[in-house]
């Protein structure tokens, strides 16, 4: 009987370290996870600010072309790329 506990707390002791390194992994993971959503939360702001400000711009530039957008003419309206790798990444249709 005193095989049977001693093999069953060696493996409890195995399975325990385990635990403790799948833990350890896990605080890991979960903390470059919340860096990484805070990371996005900036981005979606900027996008988003940035979206805002071009519009204003464009707003004023129509203010001062008569109506027409002095960027483009008057041909058509821009808007920010979604995926934005910098800033003064804009499309216009």
């Amino acid at each position: 009987m005193g095989l049977l506990f001693e093999a069953i707390e060696a493996e409890e002791a195995e399975v325990r370290g385990r635990v403790e390194q799948l833990e350890a992994r896990l605080a890991e993971v979960t903390e470059l996870l919340e860096a990484e959503r805070e990371k996005l939360t900036r981005l979606e702001i900027t996008r988003e600010t940035a979206g805002a400000l071009w519009g204003r711009i464009r707003r004023q530039r129509r203010g001062r072309a008569g109506g027409r957008d002095a960027a483009d003419g008057g041909a058509g309206s821009c808007v920010p790329v979604r995926n934005l790798k910098a800033i003064a990444s804009i499309t216009c249709r």
